[in-house]
């Protein structure tokens, strides 16, 4: 079954002036987790199309607005749409360093692909460091459950790291082509993951 992915061009800031960041030091969000879109309505002709999302982002990169700027677009979509789309998940926008609310503009590619599902586990971590010392311990042979167990900041350590059978279309492109790479039993090297740190591990199940 093959489902609608998104696929992003850029982000446009809406609720700073650039008078108001000239001194100030601005991070831009980043999408780190997307899931499908409804199916491209019957009367759009085009394989893939073009639409701008307008995101009010909360302090933590989760969504609380959206707002679909395309007149093509029947409300009974943009509402599937819009259920989807608040469940992504952005780093946070920050200003000087801490985490602030903001509309963004986000022009956005729609087009089909296929699902593709893998059996997974990770690691995250805040620090490189971290990820890179845990990453020695993984090539001397230690086991990649205990390991997550003993060190992932993320909720999943708390179950050995997994995270079950995952459409991997929902990462970052650059994850995704490191995970594919993956044969089973295998674990990537760290890879940065908004503003933490991760590693993969595709299980033999």
């Amino acid at each position: 079954m093959k489902i609608i992915a998104a696929f992003f061009c850029c982000i446009v800031l809406l609720s700073c002036s650039s008078s108001q960041l000239n001194n100030e030091e601005f991070t831009k969000p980043e999408l780190i987790e997307q899931y499908p879109l409804p199916p491209i309505p019957f009367y759009i002709y085009e394989q893939k199309f073009v639409i701008t999302l307008n995101l009010y982002l909360m302090e933590d990169g989760s969504i609380r607005e959206v707002i679909i700027d395309d007149d093509r677009l029947d409300k009974q979509w943009a509402a599937q749409a819009k259920e989807s789309i608040l469940k992504w998940r952005y780093t946070p926008a920050r200003l000087n360093k801490k985490p602030i609310k903001v509309w963004i503009s986000q022009r956005t590619v729609i087009e089909i692909a296929e699902p593709i599902y893998f059996m997974l586990s990770e690691i995250q971590f805040d620090s490189l460091t971290a990820a890179q010392r845990t990453y020695t311990l993984l090539k001397e042979g230690a086991e990649f459950g205990k390991l997550a167990n003993a060190y992932s900041v993320a909720a999943s350590g708390k179950s050995n790291g997994f995270l079950g059978n995952v459409d991997v279309q929902r990462y970052p492109s650059e994850l995704r082509k490191e995970i594919l790479r993956l044969k089973k039993n295998e674990f990537t090297r760290p890879l940065k993951y908004g503003e933490k740190y991760v590693i993969f591990k595709r299980l033999n199940l």
